[in-house]
């Protein structure tokens, strides 16, 4: 039997003006630090680089949060790999990985937010060799020393050893949105796949894990290393008020992202199917979360589940109850994996 891991990612949202950005990031400290008290087993932080978001440098937050913490996983959720640099990026992660005693973890992905392109000089007309060239550079670079590289996106680089040296690689995860490329590539490297579930019914992954699990056997990986995480939006109360502000706020960025990329509007009536059994919500009582997330444990075959609490901006003392009750009531009813 093996223990689930259960997690917590945010992106420090800051969709309205009851927060500053100097608030609303040591909010998430203070988030971070109570998963860790609670014996959560990971908090990932996201990077955007636009007004409703608070976060552009993930390393940064993750660096103080491995100060005020001890034993939970910190990573990033995501790094968009296509506009940084990955001699920088290992770099970054090993020194985390100092700082934190061995906790540091990359959530790599190709970035459904493309603000951080034209900011850091780079073409969207790139966008998928840039992601490709830099992933397969970023996992050389985390598993060898001495490299050699002719870069076309990238720098080359000359028998080049990074540092500080760490005693193991960093683990390298690749988030996903469910395109068959993108499952083909972490197979291929054999990294731990993460899938951003966050629209449709989560079933509609199902034939994503099995090309995951088929193809990394295929590519020569052990079987034993597979790991799959599955993250989504959510929230845990029996308190209806609380559920109600959970609710108003994912409607309202909801469709503040859809208004950007031309979605339908996000309804009542949208987020009550998303809450059901079928939708991509994880959001109810403690019973009720659980009961969802074994349901979507066992038909994914998921070695980690990861909540995106504050998909808008809620209150402190609330999503500190929420995170608290994912901990102390969700984590026991979840069952082990055979």
């Amino acid at each position: 039997m093996k223990k689930i891991e259960l997690g917590i990612t945010s992106f420090v949202e800051l969709t309205n003006d009851s927060k500053t950005y100097e608030e609303r990031i040591h909010d998430a400290l203070e988030e971070i630090k109570l998963a860790d008290e609670l014996g959560l087993d990971f908090f990932g932080v996201g990077e955007h680089h636009r007004k409703d978001y608070a976060v552009s440098s993930p390393i940064t937050v993750l660096a103080a949060a491995a100060t005020i913490t001890k034993n939970i996983k910190l990573g990033s959720a995501v790094v968009v790999l296509s506009s940084e640099d990955p001699v920088s990026l290992i770099e970054q992660y090993r020194t985390l990985d100092i700082i934190s005693k061995g906790r540091a973890e990359l959530m790599v992905g190709r970035g459904s937010f493309l603000e951080s392109f034209p900011l850091f000089g780079y073409d969207l007309e790139d966008y998928n060799e840039l992601f490709e060239e830099k992933f397969a550079l970023l996992n050389i670079l985390n598993n060898q020393n001495n490299v050699t590289w002719e870069g076309k996106h990238t720098q080359s680089l000359q028998n080049v050893t990074l540092y500080p040296q760490t005693q193991k690689p960093i683990t390298i995860s690749v988030g996903v949105g469910g395109t068959r490329n993108s499952i083909v590539r972490a197979a291929k490297y054999g990294v731990p796949l993460v899938l951003a579930i966050i629209g449709g019914n989560p079933l509609y992954f199902k034939s994503f894990v099995e090309l995951y699990k088929r193809l990394y056997v295929e590519y020569g990986h052990d079987p034993k290393n597979m790991h799959i995480t599955a993250n989504f939006h959510g929230f845990v109360s029996d308190n209806q008020k609380e559920l109600d502000m959970f609710r108003d706020e994912n409607i309202k960025q909801m469709n503040q992202i859809g208004r950007e990329r031309g979605w339908l509007p996000y309804t009542t009536k949208t987020y009550e199917q998303a809450i059901s059994m079928e939708g991509p919500l994880i959001v109810g009582s403690s019973e009720e979360v659980a009961t969802k997330l074994n349901y979507l444990i066992k038909e994914l075959d998921l070695d980690r589940v990861l909540l995106q609490m504050t998909v808008g901006t809620l209150p402190l003392n609330v999503t500190l109850n929420s995170i608290k009750r994912f901990a102390k009531e969700v984590r026991p009813l979840i069952n082990e994996k055979k």
